[in-house]
């Protein structure tokens, strides 16, 4: 056996036991300490995130609070006020209050108006009945047992993700009884994710539960918030 024969029985060796080592530090050590920099990370801004998401449905609150505690609606949905739609409820109004939906119920459950618009084209979006039978499946939204009820939270919509906000429609003086039910829902477009996770300062993206089904993901700590239907990844 020539001397480049054996050089080449040495080398290729030590080059396969290098490069096992290699691959059993980056298994062993390497990986398992960016996993722990990741979850810890995730530990981290997992108030932050939820902090800012409940900002956001916190001030849709504030504002179905006012919309449904409020004696022009409650007039409308008994039917006692028919300028209420041309007088308050046009486009201008959904991009005032940054909402894209309005539903209004009466207190038999149905469906008394609702619209849905994308604030950016101020295209109608879906169909009011599609949503109400949505929102009407999310029980808790609709079933306000008290006059100091709410129903906040994150819903799956055909709209996508959604922070929704539902009151009891009271009188201006929140005297009862309620004469139906108000939500307003806000779509988590990727553009309103993208401005809470600047504002609070994380990265941030919010899906289906059953769609995080990546090893990142699985990895990854999440929350529930509202509903069983979302939860949010850092």
């Amino acid at each position: 056996m020539n001397l480049q024969k054996k050089i080449i029985l040495v080398i290729v060796p030590l080059f396969m036991i290098y490069g096992a080592f290699g691959l059993a530090i980056q298994r062993l050590i390497i990986m398992p300490s960016f996993d722990a920099l990741e979850r810890d990370e995730a530990t981290k801004n997992m108030p932050r995130a939820q902090q800012a998401l409940e900002r956001e449905i916190h001030h849709l609150g504030l504002a179905s609070n006012d919309w449904a505690h409020w004696d022009d609606t409650h007039r409308f949905v008994t039917g006692q006020n028919s300028d209420y739609v041309g007088s308050n409820l046009m486009f201008t109004a959904f991009s005032g209050l940054n909402v894209n939906l309005m539903l209004c119920y009466g207190a038999d459950g149905k469906l008394v108006w609702g619209h849905a618009y994308d604030l950016v084209t101020e295209a109608l979006l879906s169909t009011p009945e599609l949503l109400a039978n949505e929102f009407r499946n999310v029980r808790r939204m609709l079933a306000h047992k008290s006059l100091t009820s709410t129903a906040d939270g994150m819903v799956m919509s055909s709209l996508g993700p959604m922070v929704a906000a539902s009151r009891p429609i009271l009188t201006s003086n929140k005297e009862g009884p309620s004469a139906g039910t108000l939500i307003f829902g806000r779509i988590l477009t990727a553009d309103a994710v993208s401005t809470i996770a600047s504002q609070a300062r994380i990265q941030l993206s919010i899906q289906p539960m059953n769609a995080l089904t990546s090893d990142r993901h699985q990895r990854t700590r999440t929350r529930v918030v509202g509903t069983p239907n979302y939860r949010y990844a850092l």
